[in-house]
C-alpha cells in the first residue's frame, strides 16, 4: 500500500484525470449557455458537437505534457504552478482556435466572436478553477506525506554548516514526507537541536550506524577542505545504497546568495540568477512591451498628447516634451520624453523635483501626481530603451555619484529601465534625499532582477494603477 502510495506517476494521472473533469464539465457549460446560445458556434448534429469535445479533451494532452504540473515535487513553488498552468491554457486555446478558424473556414465569419470576450471568459475561469484544483490536490498531497500510512525518507545530515541549516529544519516540515533521523558532528550545535535526541554523536560514529539505521539519504555538510573525510562518507553511502547529497557552505563565500547552473558537463556557481536572460522571457517582456505601446500610442496618446500640449504651450513658454539622458541596460545612455512639468531652467540634469519645488508649474504638478507626465516614456519602450516593468532610469549625475557610495548600484542596470518597477510600488519613490532610500531602491531592484516573472510584471503594474486612483504621497 505504501508503495503504491509513493508512486507519483498514479497521483499525477489522478490530477490529469482531475482536469478532464473540469475541462469537460466547463466546457459542457460553455457550449450551452455561452457557445449556442450566442451562436458562435453552429455544429450540426451530435456527431460533429462529440467531434468537437473529443478534439477539445486531446489538444489537452499536448499541452499536459509540455507542461505537466510540478504538484509532485516535495518543495512546490506557486509561481512555477501558475506559469505552467497558463502555458498549458495558451496551448490548449490556441490549438482550440486553430480548429475554429482554419479547419472550420465556414465560420470564420464568427472569428472575431469566438476567439473574442466568451472564450476569454471561459478560458480564465478555467485557469482559476485549475489553480484552485491544483491548491487542493498540494493540501492532500502534503496531508497524505504527514499520514502514518506514507513511507516517510529517512534523511539525516553529517556536519553542520551554516548554509544547510535552513535546510535542517524545513525537512523537518512533516508534510515534504521526510523523517530527520539527526545529524553527526564532532562538537554539538544548539542551533541545530530541537532535542538532544537528535544528536548522533561525532562523525567518526557514522559508518556503523548507516549499516544499521536504514537511512535513505545522507546530507553531507563537511567543508570542502576535508576531502579525506568528504570521499569517504561517498564511499560508505554507495556501499549501503544510500544517496549522497553534498550541501556545500556558500555562506563562507564572498557572494553568499550563489546559484548553481551546468556550463556543458561543468558545474558553476553564479551570485544571482537572472531569469531575463532567457531567450524566451526575453521575447515574451519584449512582444508585451511592443504591443501595449503600440496600442496606445496609435489609439489614445494622440488626444491626451493634444490636450497636454496645449495646455502646457498655454501655462508656460518652452517646448512640450522634455528630453534627458538617462542611464539604460547595461549602463548605456539613452534618451527619455516626459511632458514638461517645470518651467525652463539649469538645473534640470542635476536636481530632483523636490515636493514644493517652486521649478514646477501648477499643471506640471498635476501631470507629475496623475502620472500623465510619465505617457511619452511609451515611445522609449516602443524603440526599445525601456520597458513597461523594470527600474527607473536614473539621471547620469545621479549614477555617477550613487555608483560611488551605494553597494550592487550598477547592478540594477543588468535589465530595461521601466516606466514603474518594484521599488516605486513599495515605497521607495520619488527623491532620494536620505541614502537609505537609495539603498532601498537598489535592493528592490536587485529583488526585481533576481525575481522576474511575468506575474511579478502584472502585479506590478495592477499596484501602479491602485496608487495612482488613491493617489501616491510621494508623486511630486
Amino acid at each position: 500500500m505504501r508503495q503504491i502510495l509513493q508512486n507519483t506517476t498514479i497521483a499525477k494521472w489522478g490530477v490529469i484525470v482531475g482536469d478532464l473533469i473540469l475541462l469537460n464539465l466547463l466546457f459542457g457549460v460553455a457550449s450551452l449557455m455561452w457557445l449556442q446560445y450566442f451562436g458562435l458556434i453552429e455544429l450540426d448534429g451530435y456527431s460533429e458537437r462529440y467531434v468537437f469535445f473529443f478534439l477539445v479533451n486531446l489538444f489537452y494532452l499536448p499541452s499536459i505534457i509540455l507542461w505537466p504540473p510540478p504538484l509532485m515535487e516535495r518543495f512546490v513553488n506557486i509561481e512555477d504552478i501558475l506559469s505552467a498552468t497558463f502555458k498549458m491554457l495558451l496551448l490548449h486555446a490556441t490549438s482550440v482556435t486553430v480548429y475554429l478558424v482554419v479547419c472550420r473556414v465556414d465560420y470564420s465569419r464568427h472569428y472575431t466572436n469566438v476567439v473574442g470576450f466568451n472564450i476569454f471568459i471561459f478560458y480564465s475561469i478555467w485557469y482559476v478553477a485549475l489553480f484552485v484544483w491544483r491548491i487542493v490536490c498540494i493540501a492532500l498531497v502534503r496531508r497524505l506525506r504527514s499520514s502514518e500510512i506514507y513511507k516517510q525518507r529517512y534523511v539525516a545530515f553529517v556536519g553542520t554548516n551554516d548554509s544547510a541549516r535552513d535546510l535542517w529544519f524545513r525537512l523537518h516540515d512533516v508534510g515534504l514526507g521526510y523523517r530527520c533521523l539527526g545529524y553527526f558532528s564532532d562538537i554539538p550545535d544548539k542551533r541545530w537541536s530541537r532535542n538532544e535526541k537528535e544528536y548522533l554523536g561525532s562523525i567518526s560514529g557514522v559508518d556503523g550506524w548507516i549499516e544499521r539505521s536504514g537511512v535513505e539519504e545522507i546530507y553531507c555538510c563537511l567543508d570542502f577542505s576535508d576531502k579525506g573525510r568528504v570521499e569517504h562518507l561517498y564511499r560508505v553511502c554507495e556501499e549501503h545504497c544510500v544517496r549522497f547529497i553534498e550541501v556545500p557552505n556558500l555562506l563562507s563565500f564572498p557572494m553568499r546568495n550563489m546559484r548553481h547552473a551546468l556550463m556543458g558537463d561543468v558545474l558553476v556557481l553564479k551570485d544571482r540568477e537572472e531569469p531575463l536572460l532567457n531567450q524566451g522571457n526575453r521575447i515574451i517582456k519584449r512582444v508585451f512591451d511592443f504591443v501595449v505601446s503600440a496600442l496606445f500610442l496609435i489609439t489614445l496618446f494622440p488626444v491626451i498628447y493634444l490636450v497636454v500640449a496645449l495646455i502646457i504651450k498655454i501655462t508656460s513658454p518652452g517646448p512640450v516634451l522634455f528630453k534627458q539622458e538617462r542611464s539604460g541596460l547595461n549602463g548605456k545612455v539613452f534618451t527619455i520624453y516626459k511632458f514638461r512639468t517645470m518651467r525652463m531652467n539649469s538645473e534640470s540634469d542635476s536636481r530632483q523635483a523636490e515636493r514644493d519645488d517652486p521649478r514646477k508649474t501648477p499643471f506640471g504638478n498635476f501631470l507629475r501626481k496623475s502620472n500623465i507626465d510619465e505617457l511619452p516614456q511609451l515611445i522609449n519602450v516602443l524603440k526599445g530603451d525601456m520597458s513597461l516593468v523594470g527600474p527607473r532610469p536614473h539621471m547620469l549625475q545621479h549614477t555617477e555619484f550613487y555608483s560611488n557610495i551605494v553597494k550592487r548600484y550598477m547592478v540594477r542596470h543588468l535589465a530595461k529601465p521601466g516606466l514603474t518597477g518594484w521599488a516605486q510600488v513599495t515605497g521607495f519613490r520619488g527623491e532620494t534625499k536620505e541614502l537609505w532610500r537609495m539603498e532601498g531602491r537598489v535592493r528592490k531592484d536587485i529583488f526585481y532582477i533576481e525575481n522576474w516573472s511575468v506575474w511579478l510584471d502584472i502585479k506590478i503594474i495592477f499596484m501602479t494603477i491602485a496608487n495612482i486612483i488613491k493617489g501616491d504621497k510621494q508623486a511630486y
